[in-house]
């Protein structure tokens, strides 16, 4: 009896199912993984880009730069400056200026001693000045060419002049002695382009003073005191080369 209600219970869930899927298959269970509509917490997929192909920068890149045009220039004329003597009518400050060099330290006293030592030894004593006598350029008195082995660069004797009252920043300065009573030889060049030179060289060579010396001199001033100053004189001549850098 038990058997035989079982069996019309089994019969009957098959029936029921059959009917409710309306005979089709099972369907297909759902996938595993879940499914969000949101783009946000899972976003679709997209198909990566590809990364751009690096391209050189060519304007970055250094361009060669021209070559630089050589330019040459003449070797430097050092003009020297000669002292103006001012006119003054009041007499030499004798006592003012032993007061200032008994004051002065003893190193200065010294450097005053050795300077009027230097004057003395290569300067001369002069009354009255007398005009620079410049010989006449050989190359412009005979047509003929001048040999390789004689002096390129021809010179003279000008003289450097001690006035005994000069203007020192805006006030009148007394030449300390013997300076007052000196002129100093240099020298100067007869033509400022070198003579007897080879024709490889024309046109890039110069006559220009050369071999300079210094020379200190004292003066007084009532505001600045005891002041020392230097000036350059060239004892020579001589033929120089352009710079072409």
């Amino acid at each position: 009896m038990r058997l035989h209600i079982t069996l019309r219970l089994v019969i009957f869930v098959i029936y029921v199912s059959s009917v409710i899927n309306g005979g089709l298959p099972p369907p297909t269970p759902p996938p595993t993984s879940a499914l969000y509509t949101d783009s946000t917490t899972n976003p679709p997929p997209t198909t990566p880009t590809p990364a751009p192909t690096p391209v050189p920068n060519v304007a970055l890149s250094p361009s060669p730069k021209p070559a630089p045009t050589r330019v040459c220039s003449e070797p430097k004329q050092i003009q020297i400056q000669e002292l103006v003597e001012t006119r003054t009518s009041g007499r030499y400050p004798t006592a003012s200026i032993r007061r200032a060099i008994f004051k002065s330290r003893r190193k200065n006293r010294h450097d005053l001693h050795f300077a009027r030592g230097h004057g003395h030894g290569f300067c001369e004593t002069y009354r009255r000045r007398t005009a620079d006598a410049k010989p006449a350029d050989p190359s412009s008195v005979s047509p003929r060419p001048i040999p390789f082995w004689l002096d390129t660069c021809p010179k003279y004797t000008k003289y450097f002049y001690f006035p005994k009252t000069i203007i020192y920043k805006g006030q009148t300065c007394w030449m300390l002695s013997p300076w007052y009573r000196l002129r100093c030889p240099y020298t100067a060049c007869t033509s400022r382009s070198c003579r007897g030179v080879k024709d490889a060289y024309t046109g890039i060579t110069a006559c220009r003073q050369s071999s300079w010396r210094s020379y200190y001199y004292y003066i007084w001033c009532s505001r600045s005191g005891l002041v020392r100053r230097r000036i350059r004189l060239p004892q020579c001549c001589s033929c120089m080369r352009l710079r072409c850098p």
